[in-house]
């Protein structure tokens, strides 16, 4: 996983637990139908990451998802905006610094340097679609414990 960004685990242990149990009763054709209700339910955290980080011309296209019968991952590829780590950082406001025009055959003191203004857009992306996704959640595992036979 050489693009691996920003990476993201949606869900507490007891939905990932609850996704694991699903997917072990999931077979075949169900298997994959189970991973698309999984992608749908996450889709408003990506959608409200994006939205966070709609001032940038390049992160909103670099946010995806990457879903499992296990897990769901929020991920934000480096190769699409390189930039969107440092610009996040770690979610918290305040200014950054980084290098403009390094020379890599300098040491890094002889760079220039220079500092910027942080945009902290994940959490509060991820907060904006929480709500929905949760539903969605609850919604698909509903339809899988009927269809597994619970009542």
């Amino acid at each position: 996983m050489a693009d691996a960004g920003i990476r993201v685990i949606i869900g507490t242990e007891d939905a990932q637990k609850a996704l694991r149990e699903l997917a072990a009763a999931a077979k075949g054709p169900m298997r994959n139908s189970l991973r698309r209700g999984i992608r749908a339910a996450a889709q408003p955290i990506a959608q409200g990451i994006r939205d966070e980080a709609s001032w940038s011309s390049r992160i909103p296209d670099a946010v995806s998802l990457r879903v499992t019968t296990k897990a769901v991952s929020v991920v934000i590829r480096p190769s699409v905006a390189p930039e969107a780590n440092a610009l996040n950082n770690d979610d918290q406001p305040g200014m950054f610094r980084h290098p403009v025009y390094a020379d890599i055959s300098e040491p890094r003191s002889q760079w220039a340097w220079t500092e910027q203004e942080a945009r902290p857009f994940l959490q509060a992306g991820a907060q904006r679609g929480r709500g929905e996704a949760d539903r969605r959640f609850d919604a698909l595992m509903t339809e899988w414990e009927k269809a597994a036979g619970f009542k």
